[in-house]
């Protein structure tokens, strides 16, 4: 996780650094680095979490499901 934020915080840090000189397909890639990093820091928390999440109780794990559901950090399910 500490990785992971390193790494977001850099490629932000370059992002907003150079934000007044990026052409439109600089933004673009720039983003693609930020949700890629995203994207491989969750592939890597994944299978930690799940071994935590099996060790929990059920109530442990209600709770959890819970919180991943109403974090708005999280894509919403809607329908």
């Amino acid at each position: 996780m500490r990785d992971n934020a390193g790494t977001m915080d850099s490629l932000r840090q370059a992002r907003t650094s150079q934000a007044n000189s990026m052409t439109a397909v600089d933004d673009l890639k720039s983003y693609s680095q930020i949700a890629d990093a995203h994207a491989d820091g969750i592939r890597k928390l994944t299978p930690a979490f799940q071994a935590l999440y099996d060790s929990m109780s059920d109530v442990q794990k209600k709770n959890a499901d819970l919180i991943f559901q109403t974090d708005h950090h999280h894509a919403a399910k809607k329908g």
